[in-house]
């Protein structure tokens, strides 16, 4: 499998993230979306696109993951993921974590690349929903 990082210092238009990924899936390859720095406030707006390419998940490659993996000699990037909850609550909380290359799962069909797997976790989530609504 090969593995191409996009550097995301502006919003990029759908399209084009659109067009990169299926370059990537045309040459058997997956691309993981980075950004060098997010602002949490502005998080659910200017990263809605690298969140769904990421399956909910936001690498981040900082000045202090660069320092980092220069100490360490193996890449590590920040994470920031949205994790569902039962809860009723408008916005899913966002956990955060430093991971390495090692951490991250890959689905091809998907083009995803993520440290937290969402989409099985939302799933999860409504069953429980749905469980609990029957009951």
């Amino acid at each position: 499998m090969h593995v191409a990082f996009e550097i995301q210092l502006s919003t990029t238009y759908s399209d084009d993230i659109a067009d990169r990924m299926d370059f990537a899936r045309r040459n058997k390859g997956i691309l993981i979306w980075v950004a060098h720095e997010v602002d949490r406030a502005k998080l659910r707006t200017a990263f809605m696109d690298s969140l769904y390419a990421n399956n909910s998940n936001i690498f981040i490659f900082s000045d202090e993951m660069y320092n980092k993996s220069l100490d360490t000699k193996k890449l590590h990037r920040g994470c920031l993921w949205l994790e569902p909850s039962d809860s009723e609550a408008q916005y899913y909380p966002m956990k955060t974590t430093v991971i390495t290359f090692d951490d991250l799962q890959f689905n091809l069909e998907k083009q995803w690349a993520y440290y937290f797997d969402f989409a099985s976790a939302q799933i999860a989530t409504e069953e429980r929903r749905e469980s609990a609504k029957l009951e």
